[in-house]
């Protein structure tokens, strides 16, 4: 603090809007909300996503669909919605939070999961084509490796033995 400097304060709005990912309708009434409220949409961060871990020959396949639906239809619903909203106003920023699973398969145990996530480097690529030089809207991905989540506890009798057994510290 500086004798004579005025300080500035930003007071941040927030807007809690729960949302089922997997339904189109509720993707667009979030993204009407948001754009009732504030007036714009400048930034959506996909992040929602669940990993169900199971080899493919003993898994249940109502998982991947649970896995499909949120981790890739429920991206594309967002993106959908919010890129609209975006377009309208000719900006904006759209992050999709997916995992090193994108470029390799990380166990056998992951692999639908890490496909849920390939499928989203197809989405982010194609977007980025889709909307280039036409609007000011980029287009990120963040590829973590390791994540502290909890998707283990689905699939592991103990979330800490499961990180342990890795060999190297995960992501807070």
């Amino acid at each position: 603090r500086q004798p004579g400097r005025e300080e500035i304060w930003l007071l941040e709005q927030t807007l809690a809007a729960p949302t089922d990912v997997t339904d189109p309708s509720a993707c667009a009434v979030l993204v009407d909300r948001t754009l009732a409220h504030f007036g714009s949409l400048d930034v959506l961060v996909n992040n929602a996503g669940l990993g169900l871990y199971a080899p493919i020959t003993e898994a249940d396949p109502e998982d991947w669909r649970t896995m499909f639906d949120v981790n890739v239809l429920g991206v594309l619903y967002a993106t959908q919605a919010a890129v609209r909203g975006m377009s309208r106003q000719a900006s904006g920023h759209v992050v999709f939070i997916s995992s090193l699973a994108a470029r390799r398969v990380p166990s056998p145990e992951a692999t639908v999961y890490a496909a849920t996530k390939h499928a989203i480097t197809a989405v982010v690529e194609g977007l980025r084509m889709e909307l280039l030089g036409e609007r000011d809207i980029r287009v990120t991905s963040v590829e973590p490796a390791l994540v502290r989540t909890e998707f283990p506890e689905s699939t592991h009798p103990s979330a800490e033995e499961f990180y342990a057994g890795k060999g190297y510290t995960p992501l807070e």
